[in-house]
């Protein structure tokens, strides 16, 4: 069977988004009918490694844009053919030719007509089969999808190979965490400890930074969130204090038989935050009847989230980018871009930008729908990184504004769809556009049935969203000029065109509020750090030191502008907007509506933050919401430039 079909479209290559793109460079002459042909020969040439094959003749060139299989794999540089005496081995040999032909054994004990490749095989097998079949001085130019820069930090020449590495070592220090976990002699005992950390599901935007002796170390680490599950006991109190007094003494025993063992580790009201290895985890428990026995009640409410929701997630996600190699990239590349244009976690958070990008890889969404167009067609899951992203680009761009719908698949993860019903991305953006509270979401299909998704559109709606409408609004605008810059743009030079796609948009501030970059931690974040090769940042929460700081010294999760921006939305939330890009913001940004200037009646409901503007009328006081930013911010904020 075939799997290729190819089209000739003259405009396709400035709106489809392609796996992978190049254009084909000779002194043969080039028509509609040159690009027929080309078409041909590339389908067969690449057999199953596609789905999709379309060709363009554009300024006298021929471009190729191709939907990879995702589902094969299309990087093989082994490319087993037919049986020697096969009907097909005739057609292989003469297409291949014998000199690229030959006879191999393969592990089974078949030997069959085989191809070798080198470490390209997809550039090799088009100039092979171009060149053969249709021009003998056939090259092709590909068009880059490299995405590392806008992850590379000074101290990280390969953020790729850097963020690996971090993921191994992390991974080695919860595996062993655990097992001296399930080995501590508690009063109640952990039955099983599960991660939610995107430190171990490999989406976290930057490596982690290991606190540890000659290393420059941040005192505000991140933390490792996991969960761990304690035994049934009749010991367990029914009533909500008593149970919370019981788990802070948990917390307190387990502590104490971890630093037994010389793990450092601290019990808190809510856990027990644990220093091993170089990196900082953050315990929570749960017993495995406390969903049932605060069932409807917001304690209940809060551990059913945790346990059926965030733990399901992270498998989710996690085995998402064990399938599928691109998706974690994917993941980072839409969380830096989302932050860089100034939206906060509050609105979107790093959860629901993951389950956004899974819609483009699950079973559900491999019906790819151009929404431009409404016309649906079958494409295999993202194969690169870029392909993922620019097509998360694609749903923001076409998020409806008034409904919070973001798109919908089968209930839970199963053996035929590995995907979920992404309305659950309104659980993760407080009270945003998106969302509703957990236990107010509708019920869950539960039946496993691997066609529901076409009709299985769950709706949520919630008229007290909080979320400003310009937020949503300009997500939609930002994602359309992104996409766009990225499609016209596929052959610029990768960095610059990065450049245009992240770049950090000032024009709708009215104010803007330096940051300290002294009283930032992780000074070094910002976008293009490692390319720009800017000095190295050292705020007062960076150090150098011989000896790697205590547990105790450490300020865990500490990020002080973070924390202003959150404060400030909710001070002010409704009347002013601010933009921030958590992941390394030089500056905070404050908007409003121009309406907000306009006088209004002397009445109840218009006197928050109000100035009067005559004896009868008044206006929103913005230079005075502005003045008490900067109030708030103390040493965090340097200065206020009103624009």
């Amino acid at each position: 069977m075939n799997f290729v079909q190819h089209q000739n479209k003259k405009k396709l290559m400035q709106n489809e988004i392609f796996d992978f793109v190049f254009r084909i460079g000779t002194t043969a002459k080039v028509d509609e009918a040159a690009v027929e042909k080309v078409c041909s020969i590339l389908t067969r040439a690449y057999s199953d490694r596609a789905v999709s094959i379309q060709g363009s003749l554009i300024n006298n060139m021929i471009y190729i844009g191709i939907y990879l299989n995702a589902n094969a794999d299309f990087n093989r540089e082994i490319e087993p053919g037919p049986h020697p005496k096969s009907p097909e081995a005739a057609s292989f040999r003469e297409f291949w030719g014998n000199d690229k032909s030959t006879l191999r054994r393969f592990p089974d004990g078949s030997l069959l007509e085989s191809l070798g490749w080198g470490p390209e095989p997809l550039k090799e097998i088009a100039e092979y089969a171009l060149q053969k079949h249709f021009a003998p001085d056939a090259t092709i130019d590909i068009a880059p999808r490299d995405l590392s820069p806008i992850f590379d930090l000074p101290q990280h020449e390969n953020a790729s190979t850097a963020n690996h590495a971090s993921l191994n070592s992390i991974s080695d220090a919860y595996d062993e965490l655990v097992m001296n976990l399930r080995n501590l002699k508690l009063t109640v005992g952990i039955t099983s400890v599960s991660p939610l950390s995107p430190f171990l599901r490999k989406t976290s935007v930057f490596p982690y930074e290991a606190v540890r002796s000659g290393h420059n170390v941040s005192l505000c680490p991140n933390s490792i969130r996991i969960l761990a599950r304690l035994e049934t006991s009749s010991a367990w109190p029914l009533r909500l204090e008593p149970l919370l007094q019981f788990k802070i003494a948990i917390y307190i025993e387990m502590a104490k038989l971890l630093n037994e063992k010389k793990i450092t580790a601290i019990p808190h009201y809510e856990g027990v935050q644990i220093l091993f290895r170089g990196f900082v985890f953050n315990l929570q428990a749960v017993h495995e009847d406390e969903i049932r026995h605060f069932h409807k009640t917001p304690h209940g409410t809060k551990i059913e989230f945790l346990e059926r929701l965030e733990v399901r997630h992270h498998s989710f996600v996690s085995a998402l980018g064990a399938r599928f190699d691109s998706y974690p990239e994917a993941v980072r590349a839409a969380i830096r871009w989302v932050r860089s244009k100034g939206v906060v976690s509050k609105f979107l958070s790093q959860e629901a930008i993951e389950l956004m990008v899974a819609s483009a890889y699950t079973t559900s969404s491999s019906s790819y729908s151009s929404m431009s167009n409404n016309n649906e067609k079958e494409v295999s899951p993202p194969a690169y990184s870029m392909a993922g992203f620019l097509r998360f680009l694609e749903i923001l761009k076409n998020l409806p504004v008034k409904s919070p719908i973001i798109t919908v698949g089968d209930a839970r993860p199963n053996s035929d769809a590995l995907t979920l019903p992404l309305a659950i991305v309104s659980n993760y953006c407080e009270g945003s556009e998106f969302t509703k509270k957990y236990d107010q979401t509708p019920k869950f299909n539960q039946q496993n049935n691997q066609n529901s998704h076409k009709n299985s559109k769950i709706i949520i709606s919630d008229e007290n969203s909080t979320i400003p409408k310009i937020v949503v609004d300009f997500l939609r605008k930002a994602a359309a000029q992104s996409l766009r810059i990225a499609l016209e743009g596929r052959f610029a030079p990768r960095v610059p065109l990065l450049r245009q796609m992240f770049g950090i948009p000032t024009s709708h501030w009215n104010y803007d509020f330096s940051i300290s970059s002294k009283n930032r931690p992780h000074a070094e974040y910002s976008l293009f750090a490692g390319i720009d090769k800017k000095k190295r940042r050292h705020g007062r929460f960076d150090i150098k030191s011989k000896t790697a700081p205590e547990l105790a010294d450490l300020f865990v999760d500490l990020d002080p502008p973070k924390m202003l921006v959150e404060e400030v939305i909710e001070r002010f939330s409704g009347v002013v907007n601010f933009w921030y890009d958590e992941l390394g913001g030089q500056a905070i940004g404050m908007s409003f509506a121009d309406n907000v200037l306009r006088g209004k009646d002397m009445k109840v409901e218009n006197l928050k933050f109000a100035q009067k503007t005559d004896e009868t009328m008044v206006a929103v006081d913005i230079e005075g919401i502005a003045q008490q930013v900067v109030c708030i911010g103390g040493d965090i904020i340097t200065g206020m430039n009103h624009r």
